[in-house]
């Protein structure tokens, strides 16, 4: 939620500028770096307010191939209603596609999730993997679960 929170206030106050998608019009992309690291941000935009978001951050690569780290995230407003794993999976076929366009042959994407958030359980198992591994997460030191998928271009 501080993602898309600080997206909205960044979009409010015209500090960016994200640009239609070429392959779905219904989305929007942000490229920028955030603490030095490479981000697309897909979001969901109608009339100035960002409806739900999914990042995609480069982290360590896994087997050789690319990885990127998944983060979603819904306003209250919108939840419930099917936005976080239709963003997620728009936002897949958008990336696959441009990723493609550059070569890129697979990749794997990454959610790390806690194991209380049952809406973002639903949407990882549903477009990630309905096999997560147990992990503990590096960032926050808790119990967490680890989806990874293949993406095949």
């Amino acid at each position: 939620m501080d993602g898309l929170r600080s997206f909205q206030q960044a979009l409010t106050d015209k500090l960016i500028a994200p640009q239609i998608c070429k392959e779905n019009t219904q989305l929007f992309i942000l490229e920028d770096k955030a603490e030095g690291k490479y981000r697309l941000t897909y979001a969901k935009i109608s009339q100035g307010e960002a409806q739900a978001i999914v990042m995609f951050v480069p982290v360590e690569p896994i087997n050789g191939k690319a990885c990127f780290n998944v983060g979603y995230a819904v306003d209250p407003q919108h939840r419930n209603q099917g936005a976080g794993a239709s963003i997620l999976q728009e936002s897949i076929e958008e990336m696959r596609t441009g990723l493609g366009r550059h070569g890129v042959g697979s990749y794997y994407l990454e959610a790390v999730v806690s194991p209380t958030n049952v809406a973002s359980i639903k949407i990882a198992e549903k477009h990630l993997s309905a096999a997560p591994e147990k992990i503990i997460d590096q960032v926050s030191g808790e119990n967490a679960l680890q989806y990874l998928r293949l993406v095949t271009v």
